[in-house]
């Protein structure tokens, strides 16, 4: 799959580091294969523990958080992105209007193609 700007001009993230963090196997999936097709690598995890384990040693450009995970919310690593400077997009199906951090919330279910051609994830939040 090749992903497009509303221009038409062809997404790249060459070489960008992405997060992908979501409990739903085939929804991690379908984001993951989403972002490796604009050429960067997808750094996938499931749970709360590992995506700020990972977030607090690996070099990242950007994450796609899925914001209720299991029975977690994410808030504490919307928290640890924010501070670390690395722009990020929420994913998910549940109503977070209170939600505090600055980002992007894109609802569930919307197709990954769809998400990236309107964001560039590597500059998608003001954090």
């Amino acid at each position: 799959m090749s992903l497009s700007s509303p221009q038409g001009h062809r997404i790249s993230l060459q070489g960008h580091r992405i997060l992908i963090v979501e409990d739903e196997p085939l929804v991690a999936l379908d984001l993951a294969l989403t972002v490796e097709s604009t050429g960067a690598t997808a750094v996938m995890v499931h749970t709360l523990e590992d995506a700020i384990a990972i977030a607090r040693v690996e070099p990242l450009s950007a994450a796609i958080v899925d914001m209720k995970l299991k029975n977690q919310l994410a808030s504490p690593l919307c928290a640890l992105l924010q501070c670390l400077d690395v722009p990020f997009v929420v994913y998910s199906g549940y109503d977070i209007a209170e939600f505090k951090y600055k980002s992007r919330i894109i609802p569930k279910p919307t197709p990954p193609a769809k998400n990236y051609r309107d964001i560039d994830l590597a500059q998608s939040a003001d954090c």
